[in-house]
């Protein structure tokens, strides 16, 4: 008999929410001829290959409504720790919003 390990009830769950990051001033998103995207950090001049799906992600409209999934989460996860995105929760919650103007 083997045992196996409980998965966490809600890891499969997708998340709903609003979107509330935006790209980094410090990358560009260059649309390929055949497809994808190609991600450019400015300060090293580094390239990524992104899949369309991907790139369509980091481009999303802050405040826009979305479904994410685990692998949208982990690879939100990887771009903010690789600084190619920045939270701009405060531009979703209009109270702070207006904090932010005085």
């Amino acid at each position: 008999m083997t045992a196996s390990t409980p998965k966490h009830p809600n890891a499969s769950q997708p998340l709903t929410g609003r979107v509330t990051w935006a790209l980094s001033p410090s990358v560009r998103l260059t649309p390929l001829p055949f497809g994808g995207q190609v991600l450019v950090e400015l300060p090293t001049l580094t390239c990524h290959e992104l899949l369309d799906e991907a790139a369509r992600l980091l481009t999303l409209p802050v405040g826009t409504p979305v479904s994410l999934g685990a692998p949208e989460r982990e690879f939100l996860t990887i771009a903010a720790s690789a600084g190619w995105i920045v939270d701009v929760s405060y531009a979703t919650d209009p109270v702070v919003a207006l904090a932010d103007r005085r």
